[in-house]
């Protein structure tokens, strides 16, 4: 790997050498979920259940991960095109985005917002919320949960148009309060629909659609109402494999965990203060296939589970959960002193070679 020094400012420069970066890790394999398609997911963290969301089944199923490679177990079937869940308070929520689909997109106002009491055997359907829009996303709060609604274009009938953020009471009288407005197909970044949120305290996290190849972690303040633009920006590349812009992500320890929705096997890892991108794992693939990683969830001692789809020879596919354990999440090595890299020459007025590829290079003059 050269570095070229620019002779303009370094006019000869006396190096002194301090490489970090995160050493990348593999994610063990903890269950596979078979060949239906899954989804997505929501752990409880009080019981350690991976909760699964079958969405053209209509189904919820979940999973023991006290227990890897555990079989899965009906909780929940007969709901019309279910599109998110979430557990509050032994209470399964969930999101129906439609009563039915006309050529795979679903029809205007029919979706709900409901609980089941998970202490009851066979709990019944209670529907909080009706007459929804499209929905697909859910986050939940104090109190309270935050979901989308979506219009259908009306030039493009194959495609959505707005997305609307609400915030629903569910406790107490029903309330709903609208968020924000977006676009799905904006080819300003700022304006753009979220694809994924996630709700921290008093603040809702977001990243854009990558529409137009940029995308955003969004910050909104459930408090006053405004959106807090960060300062995280991503740009695709021309080679997938090596792009950084999220799909789907967590929140952990301040820190977002995300997955490159543009290909597969790549983990990376942000604070949500700063820009700073650390790769956990590029190009992962099991038994030779590209694993597609979607939807983090992460258990009470900071450990995360993530779903991993692998495409088979006979266009079926299977997923996966697979896992991180938290030091692995949030390790960090100095390579100087860990490997054995060979750095010349030493000093240098032009370039600057290193032994093997790395990730993040910080070159100091004498000044510092």
């Amino acid at each position: 790997l050269k570095l070229i020094i620019m002779k303009t400012f370094y006019p000869f420069l006396m190096l002194f050498v301090s490489i970090f970066t995160n050493a990348q890790v593999t994610p063990t394999l903890y269950n596979n979920l078979g060949t239906d398609w899954l989804y997505t997911t929501f752990l409880d963290k009080n019981t350690n259940q991976l909760y699964l969301c079958y969405f053209e089944q209509g189904t919820i199923k979940k999973i023991n991960l006290n227990t890897p490679n555990s079989p899965s177990s009906t909780v929940i079937s007969g709901l019309s095109y279910p599109t998110d869940i979430t557990v509050i308070n032994n209470k399964l929520y969930v999101l129906e985005g439609t009563s039915s689909l006309v050529d795979d997109m679903p029809i205007p106002n029919t979706g709900t917002l409901s609980n089941f009491d998970l202490s009851i055997t066979n709990p019944p359907k209670n529907v909080l919320y009706n007459n929804l829009n499209a929905p697909m996303r859910m986050a939940a709060g104090n109190g309270f949960v935050i979901t989308d609604e979506n219009t259908i274009d009306t030039e493009d009938p194959d495609d959505y148009g707005q997305q609307i953020i609400s915030k629903w009471s569910i406790t107490g009288a029903p309330q709903k309060t609208i968020l924000l407005t977006r676009e799905w197909q904006n080819s300003d970044p700022l304006n753009q629909a979220f694809e994924h949120f996630e709700v921290v305290g008093n603040f809702m996290y977001a990243n854009s659609y990558y529409y137009n190849n940029n995308d955003f972690f969004h910050k909104y303040n459930l408090q006053n109402l405004t959106l807090e633009q960060t300062s995280h920006v991503f740009t695709e590349t021309s080679e997938p494999y090596f792009s950084n812009a999220p799909f789907t992500f967590g929140i952990y320890e301040d820190h977002f965990f995300y997955s490159n929705g543009s290909g597969p096997g790549s983990n990376f890892r942000t604070p949500l203060s700063s820009p700073e991108i650390t790769t956990l794992t590029q190009n992962y693939s099991y038994n030779e296939q590209g694993v597609y990683f979607y939807e983090w969830e992460f258990d009470a001692q900071g450990n995360a589970y993530l779903l991993g789809e692998v495409y088979n020879d006979n266009d079926t596919y299977t997923v996966f959960v697979f896992k991180y354990t938290k030091e692995q999440l949030l390790s960090t090595q100095k390579l100087s002193e860990k490997q054995n890299i060979a750095i010349f020459p030493n000093p240098t007025k032009s370039a600057l070679n290193f032994s093997q590829e790395l990730y993040d290079i910080r070159v100091l003059d004498m000044s510092g």
